[in-house]
């Protein structure tokens, strides 16, 4: 569902428009309470990919008297950014480049992140035991007991999801934990700003499992 969609569901979507107009990301509120449950439901039985999207057409609106592009393309791609991890740098050669980037998000190396008040750029998660690592997209198998440690380039609420549960939370840059017990891990992490906590990243997860 994209920007335009939402407005035109609410009574007062004139005044919003407007005001989305000058402050897209105020509006933005994540993916729903339902679509993180499926995802988490359906990643305990198999590997869901999540990725980022924005349903815009860059539709000209009527406000009052005024026609507008009220979600131009310039504006709005800006706020909603998938992140991904290659094994290797890009090249500038585009059929190797398409390649890598089709492998890093079949293999869910990636995060997915609103960009628009902080670049989240420099995000890591990264579960390690007995010199054995893993990283978002990876399966794990756990031995005894790992560290899962994820940071973030600026201050967060940052919250490590198990199995669709909330299973520790902190504030700060980073997150170390030692885990014991398997199950579906990621990240999600959120900004404070004017005065509330607003969604900002969004990891793919990583599966722990038993020998």
């Amino acid at each position: 569902m994209g920007f335009h969609d939402r407005l035109a569901e609410q009574p007062d979507r004139y005044l919003r428009a407007a005001l989305s107009y000058v402050y897209p990301a105020l509006f933005l509120r994540g993916p729903s309470p339902k679509t993180l449950a499926r995802w988490d439901r359906l990643s305990q039985e198999r590997r869901i990919v999540g990725i980022g999207e924005l349903d815009n057409h860059d539709t000209v609106s009527r406000i009052w008297r005024f026609k507008l592009p009220v979600f131009p393309f310039a504006r709005v791609f800006r706020l909603i950014r998938t992140h991904i991890l290659t094994t290797s740098p890009l090249s500038g050669n585009s059929g190797s480049d398409i390649a890598t980037v089709l492998d890093a998000l079949k293999n869910g190396r990636a995060y997915v992140a609103l960009d628009h008040y902080r670049n989240s750029s420099g995000f890591s998660l990264l579960l390690t035991e007995e010199g054995r690592s893993a990283t978002m997209g990876d399966e794990f198998i756990l031995r005894r007991s790992a560290v899962i440690a994820a940071s973030v380039p600026h201050s967060a609420r940052i919250r490590l999801i198990r199995n669709g549960s909330l299973f520790h939370q902190t504030r700060g840059r980073e997150l170390s934990l030692t885990l014991r017990e398997p199950g579906i891990y990621r990240i999600e992490a959120d900004l404070k700003v004017y005065g509330r906590y607003r969604p900002w990243i969004f990891s793919n997860p990583i599966t722990v499992t038993e020998s």
